[in-house]
């Protein structure tokens, strides 16, 4: 098995990279390690805060030690209002991320790698 260094780079080799962040437009990440900043409404106990707070969370909370194929998703600020800006942040992240749950089941746990099928997928097909 080739080291996620070697497939990441491969990745770079073929796909490139992004021309305004010089990031990789696909890499090989590790489920468990990624965090990423979230407006959120919420403590993890279920509080509800007055006012929304950016946290730090896991990026796939919904998936456990496995392998993950990631895309680089550009995001060009065009709107003019804080309004306007956080409907655009929200429907992004609908695009993104749509219903996490969605996931639950469709992933072979324990198997170290993922497989996500379209909900309609009937097994044996």
């Amino acid at each position: 098995m080739e080291a996620i260094t070697t497939l990441n780079q491969r990745l770079i080799d073929h796909f490139g990279l992004d021309t305004d962040s010089t990031k990789p437009m696909f890499r090989i990440v590790w489920a468990d390690d990624q965090l990423e900043k979230r407006m959120m409404d919420t403590l993890d106990s279920g509080i509800q805060l007055l006012y929304p707070v950016v946290r730090e969370v896991k990026k796939y909370s919904y998936l456990r030690e496995v392998w993950v194929l990631e895309s680089l998703a550009k995001y060009k600020d065009n709107e003019s209002t804080p309004e306007a800006r956080e409907e655009r942040v929200i429907k992004l992240q609908e695009e993104l991320f749509g219903d996490e749950s969605g996931l639950y089941g469709k992933t072979a746990p324990g198997a170290h790698e993922g497989i996500v099928v379209p909900p309609t997928y009937v097994k044996g097909e």
